[in-house]
């Protein structure tokens, strides 16, 4: 088979940013319920301000967001159906 090889940085990025994502979202499922909208648009602008210092176009910045905003979303379904936010259950 040939499979291509991700480089080692982009492999490297992606980990950090699944990481910091599940920090991320285990904090967020630790607010209560009626405060956690605002708990995912602070996230949301955190990550906007971090893709304008990464230089990020606003469509590459949309996008981005975006993705990672949704992982954090399903990370904390899973917390709160009892799971990790790996998927798995404790």
């Amino acid at each position: 088979m040939n499979e291509k090889k991700i480089p080692e940085q982009i492999e490297a990025i992606a980990k950090q940013a699944w990481d910091s994502n599940q920090r991320i979202a285990m904090q967020i499922a630790g607010v209560a319920l009626d405060k956690r909208e605002a708990a995912f648009q602070t996230a949301e602008r955190a990550m906007n301000e971090a893709a304008l210092v990464f230089g990020l176009s606003d469509g590459q910045r949309d996008g981005w967001i975006a993705i990672q905003m949704n992982a954090i979303r399903e990370m904390v379904k899973q917390i709160d159906a009892g799971g990790s936010p790996q998927g798995g259950h404790a």
